[in-house]
């Protein structure tokens, strides 16, 4: 019995190693297929959080390049600006040198043009004699050949004389 036990248990024995290796196997293959499955899902996510990072990273240095970009803009516009605003300012001092200058120019014709009034003025004020000639001068050129002048004594209305001969004269008292 203890040989038929033997046998039994040899062959026991053996198919329990049999089945033990077997069961290893089929564990062993289930955790390398479960290492694998582990180890590709891991190295799945870290490429997934891997992407992740790089994509953030590209936008961040997208940002960054187009912030640069939008200073190096921002900086033209300023400097432009400045351009503009400094030749705005000489402009504006030329145009002030050009009025001072035409202003000038304002003046000395102005003096010019009186200067020939302000010169008789000035003989006129200092010779009375002179005005009283240039008066009779006047008053000569005034009279013309056609003119009637009446002469009359002070405090006397003058006699009319009219040249048709129908009316010599007409006395009007006073």
């Amino acid at each position: 019995m203890i040989v038929i036990f033997l046998a039994i248990f040899s062959s026991v024995a053996k198919s329990f190693w049999y089945f033990e290796v077997i069961n290893n196997d089929k564990v062993g293959l289930k955790i390398r297929s479960d290492h694998r499955k582990t180890k590709q899902e891991s190295s799945a996510s870290w490429a997934v959080k891997e992407g992740h990072i790089r994509v953030d990273q590209s936008k961040l240095q997208e940002e960054a390049r187009q912030q640069a970009i939008l200073q190096l803009l921002k900086q033209q516009q300023l400097e432009a600006e400045l351009k503009v605003i400094e030749q705005e300012k000489i402009n504006n001092q030329a145009q002030l040198e050009l009025s001072k200058i035409l202003q000038q120019v304002a003046q000395q014709e102005a003096q010019a043009a009186i200067a020939k009034e302000i010169a008789l003025a000035q003989l006129y004020a200092s010779s009375p004699q002179y005005v009283a000639l240039l008066v009779v001068q006047a008053n000569a050129q005034a009279i013309k050949d056609t003119n009637k002048l009446i002469f009359a004594p002070e405090d006397q209305f003058p006699n009319l004389i009219f040249t048709n001969g129908l009316v010599t004269s007409i006395n009007i008292p006073q």
